[in-house]
């Protein structure tokens, strides 16, 4: 390769890397966002309301750490070699050189993690609306387990198998769990809304059935990054251009941001009260739901979060209100 193609190269690889870079820091930032909010909301609620969130505010920030410390030292790294190179093709020794030091194994590590974590969410999440229908959930699991075991063989230093191709199993592993779950859920948001659509007709239901509330609690963006990132992979291996290089890393930026975003996602929904919190076909009333936000302007602020609509607290209210009028 000329000087000319290879100086080419490193631009073009240095501002993909920099691209990369800046929206993983975005996706950092809207995690934040997330979790603060969801960690708010959580504490103006009413606890009679608070069961079951816990967990989920949990994860939520066990997520925001190990996908925001492997983004930091991945600043520092790209920083590092940007500061020191002092043309094209130094910047490419140097990103090869730092990239075998130990902090950029730790940081593969720790986004390694945050696959298996949110991919155990969204099996959990799966399991809670199938969990009248365990059977379904056998090839999910199966996935999940195979993804596990070639997700840590893949970051094992003397890996028999070569680091690409191990590496390229597990991402098939994971994309088939994301596009199985992503089925699963969709299937069963759609019929638990026709269903609930005759049990609680006053109730707006669009929250918890909608186009968007299935695309999030399915994890479609997901899927959908997955796929590509799978593809392009299948590609580049007897096909290998500078574009397509660059648009695997592009594609792989995507797909690992999606994996702590499409979980924050769900979890965001669940502890603003806009999700479910147990199989929505087991149960017939508004119990089986996480309450929707509502904004009222003169209640106290735990009350303008969660909507009281259920039977319990409607009798409440009624009780309330018949004393008063027999006191006055």
């Amino acid at each position: 390769m000329s000087s000319v193609d290879q100086t080419h190269l490193a631009i073009t690889f240095a501002e993909t890397i920099y691209a990369n870079i800046t929206i993983t820091l975005i996706d950092v930032g809207i995690q934040l966002f997330m979790c603060l909010y969801g960690l708010s909301v959580y504490l103006e609620t009413p606890p009679s309301l608070r069961k079951g969130r816990m967990p989920y505010i949990i994860i939520s920030f066990l997520i925001l750490i190990l996908s925001g410390v492997p983004a930091a030292l991945d600043c520092a790294w790209v920083f590092r070699v940007m500061f020191e190179a002092s043309s094209p093709t130094e910047y490419l020794r140097l990103f090869s050189f730092y990239g075998d030091l130990p902090l950029r194994f730790t940081s593969e590590v720790m986004f390694t993690v945050v696959v298996f974590v949110g991919d155990a969410l969204l099996l959990y999440r799966c399991y809670v609306i199938w969990s009248d229908r365990k059977l379904v959930l056998i090839l999910p699991t199966l996935a999940y387990l195979g993804g596990l075991g070639m997700g840590i063989r893949s970051l094992m230093p003397h890996d028999p198998l070569p680091t690409r191709a191990s590496r390229s199993a597990w991402i098939f592993l994971v994309v088939s769990l994301n596009i199985m779950v992503t089925f699963l859920i969709s299937f069963r948001l759609i019929r638990a809304r026709r269903h609930l659509s005759t049990i609680l007709p006053e109730r707006n239901l669009n929250i918890y059935g909608g186009a968007v509330a299935i695309l999030i609690e399915s994890a479609f963006p997901l899927s959908i990054f997955g796929v590509a990132f799978a593809i392009n992979m299948i590609y580049t291996v007897y096909r290998t251009t500078l574009g397509a290089e660059m648009t695997q890393l592009m594609l792989g930026m995507l797909f690992y941001s999606f994996t702590a975003i499409s979980p924050q996602m769900i979890i965001f929904r669940v502890t603003t009260g806009r999700s479910w919190l147990s199989n929505p076909k087991l149960h017939g009333n508004s119990s089986v739901l996480s309450k929707p936000i509502v904004f009222a302007a003169d209640a106290p602020t735990e009350q303008s979060f969660f909507s009281m609509t259920g039977p319990e607290v409607r009798d409440e209210e009624r009780g309330s209100n018949s004393s008063t009028e027999k006191t006055t």
